[in-house]
């Protein structure tokens, strides 16, 4: 049956709220099915320990039906993936039961080079029906660094696939696999970690199928229909309650990776009506180094972060984000032309969806925080007997920052990464030569206010050998801002002291250092809210007692209590 007559069907099929709900729930059920697969048999800490994949089901017409709660970055928008891998192949026509297609072509994946993503047509009955896609981070894949920070181009940035068959009707393709091989300097861990995602694309299917099968291909799709209305209507009114209004805010790039040079940048959010719109046009042009980010993630980005505000905790899928529309320009950051490159995208998002948080605190003061943490990361690689190793850790500080009504709380991974989770350093020091000295609060560096920001963490670790380093910091110049009077959280920081004691400080680099080296980071904290002279006494004097800030610092910031 053709996707034209399925919908004519389904249109004329009512499916009853029970029905609806099983059949949301058990989508649900389908994609968390692969995320938990993909942990389970996955080869690299950064996969399986901190779960930075995403993986979704769509629908012939490449529209959302469910998606795992994992990378809030990669999600909504991993139909992407499969109409650039659609295009590389020459359309669906060109699909047979049994294929799975890879791609890591920045500009198709919305992301860099990193993140592979495998696309598998689901058949039944003969008819194509949807498709599971998962994208995860490959710790190499042959570019001039892991993971680059300095390219001015993206073919520096890895070997580029664009929609190749790694099984062409259920046959494996060796040659490829071949390739795959020899240009990664991990290959055991690239091809677990590839293995890992077919299976758990195939187990997507197999859970996708016994739905369409029980129910009814017309039933599932007036389902589905109504599913996506819900969305569609739950997301309208959420928006409707916020007041109308365009606003403009402005943030600041340390630096491209190639400049040390600042850019700064500006995010207009309009919300009119039911809905919102991301104006993006205002935008300087791409940027030399790799800090350009693809439309996908742009996407993502504006996605997660609205959907933050009006979701109230609905799973997304396609019908939440019909309210929701974004425009760019072409040739600017946050929408680059082939072959700007794109390596470090992702530590740019979290402050554009602070910035559209800050937007829209304007719409609601009570709905958003004052700005988080950036993300951070640290990689590592080196060589043993002629074999590379190399893992990284993705590290974040005061999230969530303060609000309206409430001070910050722990640290935990910024909402752009939010389905992963800061490694454990138990495996860190089981599979690379690191010491980790120490992993804690940081104390004042939330920002103050009536309701103080979150505390930053701070970490210390030792390399036990010759290794190289890629730091990749932003808000390193900056503060996290605070909102409605509070103060900033404190800036990241990363310090590097070499045993003859000479220290340097890093935002994005890549370099050489020799055993005994020390890196000590620094996380932000998060940006207070309201005026500090209205703060609690009682709840400084806590803050005291926890050690989250110093006596002295109390009495500088929040005199008021003594």
């Amino acid at each position: 049956m053709s996707v034209t007559a399925m919908k004519a069907k389904s249109q004329n099929v009512s499916a009853d709220p029970i029905t609806t709900q099983v059949i949301k729930y058990g989508l649900n059920g389908a994609a968390e099915q692969m995320k938990i697969a993909v942990v389970r048999t996955a080869f690299s800490p950064i996969i399986y320990d901190a779960h930075d994949f995403a993986c979704g089901i769509y629908d012939r017409n490449l529209r959302l039906l469910s998606q795992a709660e994992t990378v809030p970055i990669f999600q909504g928008t991993l139909h992407l993936v499969i109409e650039g891998v659609l295009r590389a192949l020459g359309g669906e026509e060109n699909l047979s039961p049994g294929d799975v297609i890879l791609t890591n072509y920045a500009y198709d994946t919305g992301t860099h080079a990193n993140d592979v993503a495998v696309v598998m047509p689901g058949f039944l009955d003969g008819a194509l029906v949807g498709y599971t896609v998962i994208k995860a981070h490959m710790m190499d894949v042959g570019g001039k660094s892991m993971v680059p920070v300095d390219t001015t181009d993206i073919w520096q940035e890895g070997l580029i696939l664009p929609g190749v068959k790694l099984y062409d009707a259920g046959v494996r393709n060796e040659s490829l696999f071949q390739i795959l091989e020899i240009n990664t300097r991990l290959p055991q861990d690239l091809l677990g970690d590839l293995n890992a995602l077919v299976g758990a694309c195939r187990l997507g299917l197999n859970a996708l199928y016994p739905l369409m099968e029980r129910y009814g291909v017309e039933t599932f799709g007036a389902a589905v229909e109504h599913m996506w209305d819900h969305g569609e209507k739950h997301v309208r009114k959420r928006i409707a309650a916020l007041k109308d209004g365009r606003w403009t805010t402005t943030g600041q790039i340390d630096e491209d990776g190639v400049s040390t040079d600042p850019i700064e940048y500006t995010v207009t959010v309009e919300v009119k009506g039911d809905s919102i719109h991301v104006d993006l046009t205002d935008m300087p042009p791409q940027a030399t180094g790799p800090i350009n980010v693809p439309f996908g993630s742009t996407l993502s980005s504006t996605r997660a972060a609205i959907m933050a505000v009006v979701s109230a905790g609905e799973s997304a899928n396609e019908g939440h984000f019909r309210p929701i529309s974004i425009e760019t320009k072409k040739g600017t950051i946050f929408d680059p032309i082939t072959p700007a490159p794109v390596g470090i995208y992702g530590f740019i998002c979290p402050q554009y969806m602070d910035l559209i948080f800050r937007a829209l605190s304007n719409a609601d003061p009570e709905a958003v925080a004052a700005s988080g943490p950036e993300l951070g990361a640290l990689v590592v690689v080196g060589e043993d007997e002629g074999r590379f190793w190399g893992g990284a850790c993705d590290l974040t500080g005061g999230q969530p920052a303060a609000l309206k009504y409430g001070d910050g709380g722990a640290p935990l991974m910024h909402m752009e990464a939010s389905g992963t989770r800061i490694s454990s350093w138990e495996v860190w020091e089981g599979r690379y030569p690191m010491i980790i000295d120490h992993f804690e609060y940081d104390q004042n560096t939330g920002g103050v206010g009536e309701y103080r920001g979150s505390n930053g963490i701070k970490l210390r670790m030792k390399a036990l050998e010759e290794m190289t380093l890629i730091p990749i910091f932003e808000r390193t110049k900056t503060g996290m801002k605070g909102l409605f009077g509070g103060g900033d959280g404190a800036s990241n920081l990363c310090k590097v002291t070499r045993p003859d004691g000479a220290e340097s400080y890093h935002s994005k680099a890549v370099f050489d250092v020799p055993a005994n080296t020390v890196i000590d980071i620094r996380m932000s904290g998060g940006g207070g809210v309201g005026d500090p002279s209205k703060r609690d006494p009682k709840a400084v004097h806590e803050d005291i007692q926890k050690g989250l800030i110093s006596e002295e610092f109390a009495r500088e910031h929040y005199g008021h209590a003594f």
